[in-house]
């Protein structure tokens, strides 16, 4: 792909944004839905009971209940952040704090939530997780902005003694907790002892998941009144004369980036701080992505790859990227693929003994852009990536799926005990459901797990949860898929993921490349 070409692409891309931008803000003027807290901030986790006990129509009431609520609130990377996670006896990540910048992508994001089957209740590890994956800076979490989580449940904890002791934790580190009990089953002292105090106005009851609505907006009410603030972690300044009294304290000075791309949402799934350079008065880096006339700019922020890199070190997974290049998808579009492709895997482990990547394009034929096999370097994948030239034709997925079984996971290709993912991108639908569920089907018996993203509004929801494997008996064979997560031995990787757009694909970057390494 020529450097100019490239160029154009970014400029339009930040024209998009721009207008995005736009049209959001003269929506919000129009809104009938009544917003609360101003301009205070938030940061609020929902951490939803999705075990055997809630049916599929009251898990869903329970997304209308969350997305009622967010609706109420000023969505902004500056307002109030949402992020989601449901529960079993494992714990689910739906996104991160960070996942979504605008109210119409996280009302979208709500929706496509999908139910985790599973036996058991294990609340003391949705606390867990919550409070060491979710209200942590990498995943979004602010300093000096309230934390509130918002925990649903119809029934009583496994372990009831972790529980508590895993509130009263979140509860110290400044994390506030409303508690919502539905039905009969639950332990009201539990839920009461859960919640923040005083429990009279942190814990709700209800007797079915129908009498949610009812408390939304008092909820809504509460989470905007809460003042407590989590402990400051970190401070931004040294002593120049007399030393600190306190010595424990972590610096963390953030090196100043120059970009012309707007930050992406740093979604990881890990807990430590990315340390830059924190030494010094002023240490700058500055990191200009000024387009050359030799090589493609990389307009990425030093923090989103060393995050990918911290994760993805050592890795060994093999990736094939299907790119949608059907007549119903636009040369922009399909270029918003290329560039989603670059940038998830710019920081990436690539070797030939570590992380090795794919790349094919389909329509109704399957063309290979590079295999597995054929480079050993970033760079060299990247330089075959730059060369793609798209076709044009019908949806046929089912064909790319065989494509990749047969030809880039052969067994003279595939390594033995590697995990092999492919990752189809798909913003259009195929004709044929049933070939593609065979195919799909055949796939996994084989090892291959698939990831699918949906774009737009044109892909088929029911061929999506097809593809991913989440509707047959075949989708839980993840023997291969180590999780990443230390909570539970069973937490599950996320299989699928939806954007409102292409240009959207940016905003799942982090995230899915973390999914896609940690899966060896």
């Amino acid at each position: 792909m020529p450097p100019s070409a490239v160029v154009h692409v970014m400029l339009i891309d930040q024209h998009m944004r721009a207008l995005t931008t736009k049209f959001a803000v003269m929506s919000s003027m129009t809104e009938d839905v009544k917003e609360y807290c101003g301009n205070i901030p938030a940061d609020v986790v929902f951490v939803l009971d999705s075990s055997n006990s809630v049916h599929d129509v009251d898990f869903k009431k329970q997304l209308d209940f969350v997305s009622d609520v967010a609706s109420m609130f000023q969505i902004g990377e500056n307002m109030t952040q949402v992020g989601l996670l449901t529960f079993t006896e494992r714990v689910h990540l739906n996104f991160f704090l960070n996942a979504y910048k605008t109210k119409a992508s996280l009302i979208r994001g709500i929706k496509s939530t999908y139910k985790e089957n599973g036996l058991g209740t294990r609340t003391d590890l949705a606390l867990h997780f919550m409070r060491k994956r979710m209200f942590v800076p990498l995943t979004g979490a602010r300093e000096n902005v309230s934390r509130v989580a918002i925990i649903i449940t119809d029934g009583k904890s496994e372990y009831p003694i972790k529980t508590l002791i895993e509130s009263q934790i979140a509860k110290k580190q400044g994390i506030h907790i409303f508690t919502v009990g539905v039905g009969v089953a639950v332990n009201d002292d539990e839920m009461r002892r859960m919640a923040s105090y005083p429990p009279d106005e942190n814990a709700f009851t209800v007797k079915t998941y129908s009498f949610l609505d009812a408390i939304k907006n008092k909820l809504a009410v509460r989470t905007c009144t809460i003042t407590t603030l989590p402990p400051s972690q970190t401070t931004t300044k040294r002593p120049t004369t007399e030393p600190s009294t306190t010595t424990t304290s972590t610096t963390t000075t953030t090196p100043t980036t120059t970009t012309s791309t707007t930050t992406e949402p740093t979604t990881l799934l890990i807990t430590e701080p990315v340390t830059t350079t924190p030494e010094t008065t002023t240490t700058t880096t500055t990191t200009t992505t000024t387009p050359t006339t030799t090589e493609l700019p990389t307009p990425l922020t030093t923090s989103r790859v060393d995050i990918i890199r911290k994760v993805c070190e050592m890795k060994t997974v093999d990736v094939v990227f299907a790119l949608d290049s059907s007549t119903n998808i636009s040369p922009m579009a399909f270029w918003h693929q290329v560039k989603f492709v670059r940038d998830v895997t710019v920081g990436l482990d690539i070797g030939f003994d570590r992380t090795r990547i794919g790349v094919v394009i389909y329509s109704d034929k399957v063309v290979s852009v590079f295999n597995v096999n054929d480079h050993e370097t970033l760079n060299e994948a990247l330089t075959k990536l730059y060369k793609i030239e798209r076709t044009e034709g019908s949806t046929k997925i089912d064909e790319v799926i065989h494509y990749v079984r047969t030809k880039n996971f052969k067994r003279s290709v595939a390594r033995k005990d590697v995990a092999q993912l492919m990752v189809l991108i798909t913003g259009s639908s195929s004709k044929n459901l049933h070939k593609v569920k065979k195919e799909a089907s055949m796939a996994r018996k084989t090892g291959i797990e698939i990831m699918a993203i949906g774009v737009g509004r044109k892909y088929n929801p029911e061929e999506l949860q097809v593809l991913a494997g989440l509707n047959s008996v075949d989708s839980s064979t993840d023997n291969k898929f180590a999780p990443f997560f230390e909570v539970g031995e069973n937490t599950r990787r996320r299989k699928t993921f939806i954007v409102g757009s292409f240009s959207e694909l940016d905003t799942i970057v982090t995230e899915t490349a973390v999914e896609l390494c940690t899966g060896g």
